[in-house]
């Protein structure tokens, strides 16, 4: 039961993003022109990615599930050394530690937010339990 909604919840976060995932820079879009090189490029590391992920996840699944995930990783960091991937943007920002606490409530929905995942936590323990 616990793995039906973890699942549920992974799919709905990749349908939220599933819009974006080959979504290009202003600068690289054409109107006229929907496969260019750089989108071509992330659909063929995508498609390559996906089997390899696959094969390690059948072969290792009961010993060690671990494996394919850091592999698929490890490979993603690999390929962005040498490939130039232009829909993946990496900004610098200032690196600060900090103790997890809420600094300002911006109004009524950040309460009704944080009451759901909240509740949705609680609700997760108790099936895990």
């Amino acid at each position: 039961m616990v793995e039906g909604l973890l699942a549920s919840v992974g799919l709905k976060i990749a349908l939220k993003f599933l819009a974006f995932t080959y979504e290009l820079p202003a600068e690289l879009e054409s109107a006229d022109l929907f496969w260019n090189t750089a989108r071509l490029r992330m659909i063929l590391l995508s498609v390559a990615g996906m089997p390899a992920l696959s094969n390690l996840f059948l072969k290792l699944n009961n010993s060690q599930p671990v494996v394919p995930y850091l592999a698929i990783i490890v490979a993603g960091i690999l390929f962005s050394q040498f490939v130039s991937v232009p829909i993946l943007s990496v900004e610098d920002v200032a690196l600060t530690l900090a103790l997890p606490i809420l600094r300002s409530i911006d109004g009524l929905l950040t309460v009704a937010s944080l009451l759901r995942f909240s509740i949705m936590s609680a609700i997760i323990d108790v099936i895990g339990r």
